[in-house]
């Protein structure tokens, strides 16, 4: 007998990702794609082997249990786990949903850490368990929430979800913390899976594997996308105890990894000296990338041990839809972040690329905050009052005149200090009735407007540059400044 509709389970939409070169109508071949977190380092090793031999295998069934890469994790994992305890799989994605179908039922309660991976959410919707979000927090670097963690791990839930290092933040979680969080789980009979996808880019990587024998109830999930660069061959491993496998094992296609991905790794996973070269690289350039990034007013980074950053942009004056739609007016793409749980749209994500890379999405971080946030057409209309060179007066001529009180001077249109957010000048924050967001309101403040003032606003910029973009939002704060301290206007405020 046919189940009814109603009966049936209602599967979840998978939620957006990076890599949105095919849904954006991008050119992929000269896009710089920053919301992918690949290690960009193994791509030319693997151009240039010599896979004629990998190649001659393709007409050959799979090994449906990967045997040959499994003898190769254990070697370099110095035995410290059986072939028993290891499951490969389609990659990291491939693994989370096998876990989710073997061990979760209607109704089962699972922990999530959020801000973290959106998939977890999917496979465990699925199978019709309910979702107990936990969320770490940016005032606090986005660290583990320990004592809320214990006070839901002590009602005994059916599993956590932990990803470390976190994505989308990249902060590595305190080992003594996740030992806490296994004993804790074991006393309350709680699954623990341990996403690692990105554990290969710290320099002293925890060694969790060896909590396996203490922690039956533990599930390390590894990812070889990230470290190794292979987004598009889909493979990882995971690791945890005879009994946990074997019945996840139950639950997975079979020849679910292809043969090129099993011999392929087997190959990368012996390059010693490109793996230490990257985590050389990645701690470099990621300290380069935030202090770069963290010295621009209006971002600031959030510590990471990954490829990646974390950026809030609360005080840019900009949501991130806004600076991603001008990052790909450059064909540059990043993560926007406003649809992670525990995160809204003054976030951004950005994987740390090739050092030429890096440096030209800094250039436009820069070009976006001497901009102040502003619309290109009010960097065209500032641009041409400083090639005038002198003031405009009042354009009467103009639809919208007079567009503030007490108005004197309309060469500015566009004020050059957007969003000072200095409520000494008459703007203030409101919510737009258009999105309900809050945005910088400059009605009342007419500091650009005022003919004395236009004087010194034209003869400090036409001073420092050429052209408007050229100038930091540094400098224009001070001319800001300059203006509200010799304008007694603005001293009894």
């Amino acid at each position: 007998m046919d189940r009814k509709q109603s009966d049936l389970p209602i599967i979840p939409n998978h939620a957006s990702h990076g890599g949105e070169v095919y849904s954006q109508n991008l050119n992929n071949k000269k896009i710089l794609d920053f919301s992918v977190n690949v290690n960009h380092l193994f791509k030319k090793s693997i151009v240039d082997m010599d896979l004629k031999d990998l190649l001659e295998t393709i007409d050959l069934y799979p090994d449906s249990n990967s045997t040959r890469l499994k003898e190769l994790l254990i070697k370099i994992s110095n035995n410290a786990f059986t072939q028993n305890q290891i499951i490969v799989g389609n990659g990291a994605m491939d693994l989370i949903t096998v876990f989710s179908d073997a061990f979760f039922t209607k109704n089962d309660e699972i922990i999530v850490v959020q801000p973290t991976f959106t998939e977890y959410e999917w496979a465990i919707t699925k199978n019709q368990a309910k979702i107990i979000n936990i969320f770490r927090l940016p005032e606090n670097d986005f660290k583990l929430p320990m004592a809320e963690i214990f006070e839901f791990l002590s009602q005994s839930p059916k599993a956590i979800f932990i990803c470390n290092p976190n994505n989308p933040n990249g902060s590595l979680d305190a080992h003594n913390d996740i030992k806490n969080i296994l004993k804790q789980a074991l006393n309350s009979e709680t699954l623990v899976f341990l996403d690692e996808a990105f554990i290969e880019f710290v320099e002293k990587t925890p060694r969790t594997n060896e909590m396996l024998e203490q922690c039956p109830n533990l599930f390390i999930c590894r990812s070889f996308t990230k470290f190794y660069g292979i987004p598009g061959l889909r493979i990882g491993y995971g690791l945890g105890s005879q009994q946990m496998i074997s019945k996840m094992k139950s639950y997975q296609n079979l020849w679910s990894v292809n043969t090129v991905a099993q011999e392929l790794m087997g190959r990368l996973i012996g390059n010693t000296h490109l793996q230490e070269l990257s985590r050389e690289y990645y701690t470099k350039e990621r300290k380069f990338m935030f202090d770069e990034i963290n010295s621009l007013y209006g971002f600031k980074p959030y510590p990471s041990n990954a490829n990646f950053l974390l950026v809030n942009l609360e005080n840019l004056g900009m949501n991130s839809a806004d600076v991603k739609t001008r990052l790909v007016e450059s064909n540059i793409l990043i993560r926007d972040c406003a649809t992670l749980k525990g995160l809204n749209d003054k976030f951004i994500r950005i994987a740390i690329k090739d050092h030429e890379s890096n440096l030209k999405i800094i250039q436009e971080f820069k070009k976006i905050v001497n901009s102040g946030g502003m619309h290109p057409k009010g960097i065209d209309l500032i641009n041409q009052a400083l090639a005038l060179k002198h003031r405009k007066g009042k354009d009467l001529s103009c639809p919208y005149f007079p567009c503030h009180k007490q108005l004197e001077d309309c060469t500015f249109c566009y004020c050059p200090f957007y969003p000072c957010h200095n409520p000494i000048s008459g703007g203030n924050f409101i919510t737009s009735q258009k999105t309900g967001k809050k945005i910088w309101n400059c009605a009342d403040c007419i500091l650009s407007h005022k003919a004395s003032n236009v004087d010194i606003i034209l003869t400090e910029l036409i001073n420092l540059k050429s052209s408007f973009q050229e100038i930091t939002h540094m400098q224009l704060m001070e001319i800001h400044k300059k203006i509200i301290d010799q304008d007694e206007a603005y001293h009894d405020r």
